[in-house]
């Protein structure tokens, strides 16, 4: 896409990724939640002169309309002062020409709030593909502005795709192989469904098959020793564990398009890991009518052992005390009583924390409450989930694909295993090959260790973490003048002077330790791991936008940032959301205010 040169806010929207520099994500239904006194105008979501919201007063960058759907959206100002200043604003709304094959502006283009719909033949223009994407563009004038103000949102049309599959996948050496079951909409193919590992040595821990309907996750025979060997991250509770994630695609026949569906965790866990169902497998309420139920777990592994239990629910989410309350919550069987308030939430986590001997261990799933507006259960619940031999790991429901705003860039493609070219030459090398080999070999990635300076980011440090070739990997290590930088934006990717790509996948311990200087940072897609005390004491701190769903995050790494510091999460699910706030928190970043911003994508 061609970027606008700036008028008075600078556009800079992209389909395929929107990692670029500043390019932010908004708030909870807040215009302020990003907002910063300092230099207003700074390329940032809330620092755009005009912005577009959609029907439920969310500002976005993009959005995804599926067949039938008719979304409205408004232009909202993004400064109070500036409004009052621009009388009398003339609104002009236009679609790229590549999305106009299947999408319209439903009635008067002019006016500060348009509908948009979809065209009665726009499943047949799509063909085989899943998607399609273009811009939604508004210009505002007025004689008041010297130019006009103009914003540009990414807009997608895509297959109306439901998928749902487990949060989790959980596995142990007691209990090496899973059997995870997708639940798909009729109009998805799961022949067209495929993912991709991602996670150091994941696919040397991880086999992967799909059955029909069925992924079977199973334990590689030296998966043990692997993890020993290069070390385990911590669970929320301090398991040990080594994680990897599971990104699942739609993608066409053709190939030629891709749409994001889901990601699952998978959890290998080498200590205990203690195998338990729920009867029934989840509570279904209907909404709106107060009941009373009950759930029991059963261990199967416990033997004789003492356990105790401990239920509750998801202090992260006030939709569920509003709906709910729990007795008998240190048993094994939990009352939960529905008061019927109308939650417009489906779902709502149930959890269940154990110890056993007085050890808290880890359990092989989760369970969880279902509002619905009938009292039969949906088709695509996960009520299978957990039965059979192997059992499913994990519960909740799966996010829609296809619909919704916030876009993580690139997503799902971080952590792809390259393999080394170029082999051992048999015959004695000529002096044109020894110069080619040389050339090769400065083309290389750097060893590990080795710092790398990038064009254009001279004050940002970063070292080599892997020199794979074809998965080279750094890690942000900080800044070589921390006062510098006031706002930073930590790359997905960088190139070093060779022209060799490496992905950004961790920030290093204490990174950015004491900057009193740093007020925002973001985060992308690519980042796996935050070191020990990385933002450890950064007291002006106050912003920050986590693009990566799916972090282990070190001791003290958000400790003793500024109080009440903004937090925005992009994650597929609220759920995982919440298990990254848990994550953050403990971290350090007790005071701080979270904002969920949900993972749609739709890429070519």
């Amino acid at each position: 896409m061609k970027k606008k040169r700036r008028l008075v806010s600078i556009v800079c929207a992209a389909v395929l990724a929107l990692s670029g520099p500043g390019v932010l994500g908004a708030g909870d239904f807040t215009l302020t939640a990003h907002a910063e006194e300092e230099d207003p105008y700074e390329i940032g979501f809330s620092d755009y002169a005009i912005g577009i919201a959609n029907e439920f007063g969310e500002i976005i960058d993009e959005d995804t309309i599926c067949d039938g759907e008719g979304p409205t959206y408004s232009a909202v100002f993004m400064d109070e002062e500036l409004e009052n200043t621009v009388s009398d604003p003339e609104y002009e709304w236009t679609l790229s020409k590549d999305i106009q094959k299947y999408l319209y502006i439903d009635g008067s283009a002019t006016g500060d709030t348009i509908a948009i719909a979809t065209k009665e033949d726009a499943l047949r223009q799509l063909g085989g593909e899943v998607c399609a994407y273009g811009e939604l563009t508004l210009t505002v004038y007025s004689d008041d502005l010297e130019e006009p103000l103009v914003r540009e949102i990414s807009i997608n049309f895509a297959l109306d795709a439901a998928f749902y599959i487990a949060d989790a996948c959980r596995v142990s050496t007691e209990f090496p192989t899973r059997t995870v079951k997708m639940e798909v909409s009729d109009n998805i193919d799961p022949d067209m469904i495929s993912w991709d590992l991602s996670g150091d040595y994941a696919d040397d821990i991880f086999s992967v098959s799909k059955t029909g309907k069925d992924i079977t996750v199973k334990l590689m025979d030296d998966a043990a020793n692997i993890v020993a060997e290069n070390g385990l991250d911590n669970d929320d509770c301090g398991y040990p564990l080594y994680a990897a994630d599971m990104e699942f695609y739609l993608e066409s026949k053709t190939g030629k398009t891709m749409m994001n569906l889901r990601t699952m965790t998978l959890e290998f866990y080498l200590e205990d890991l203690y195998e338990v169902t729920y009867s029934p497998e989840e509570l279904y309420f209907v909404r709106g009518v107060a009941a009373e139920k009950t759930i029991t777990a059963n261990i199967k592994n416990a033997g004789s052992k003492n356990i105790t239990y401990k239920w509750s629910l998801d202090g992260y989410d006030p939709e569920s005390e509003k709906c709910f309350k729990i007795t008998q919550t240190n048993s094994k069987t939990v009352k939960v009583k529905y008061n019927g308030y109308a939650s417009e939430d489906d779902w709502f986590a149930l959890l269940l924390d154990i110890e056993v001997n007085g050890k808290p261990k880890p359990l092989s799933k989760d369970t969880g409450i279902n509002l619905s507006d009938t009292e039969e259960k949906p088709n695509n619940n996960e009520e299978e989930s957990g039965s059979g031999n192997n059992g499913e790991s994990g519960s909740g429901k799966g996010g829609k694909s296809g619909s919704g705003n916030g876009k993580e860039s690139g997503s799902g493609n971080s952590g792809e295993s390259g393999s080394a070219n170029g082999g051992k030459q048999e015959n004695p090398p000529t002096v044109q090959q020894n110069e080619n080999q040389n050339n090769d070999q400065a083309k290389k990635p750097k060893d590990i260790g080795t710092l790398i300076e990038v064009a254009g980011m001279n004050n940002y440090k970063f070292v080599v973490t892997s020199n794979t070739e074809g998965a080279a990997t750094v890690a942000f290590a900080g800044l070589k003048n921390n006062k510098k930088d006031k706002k930073l934006t930590i790359p997905a990717t960088i190139t070093d002077e060779n022209g060799i790509m490496y992905t950004v996948t961790s920030i290093s311990a204490k990174a950015l330790n004491a900057n009193k200087k740093i007020t925002k940072v973001v985060i992308p897609e690519t980042v796996t791991l935050i070191g020990k005390k990385a933002f450890y004491q950064c007291s002006k701190l106050g912003t920050i936008i986590i693009k990566s769903e799916n972090l282990t995050i070190r001791d003290k790494a958000f400790g003793k940032i500024k109080k009440g510091a903004t937090i925005t999460i992009y994650a597929s699910k609220k759920l995982k959301f919440k298990r990254m706030v848990k994550k953050i928190k403990k971290a350090g970043a007790k005071s701080a205010e979270f904002k969920y911003e949900k993972i749609i994508e739709c890429y070519k």
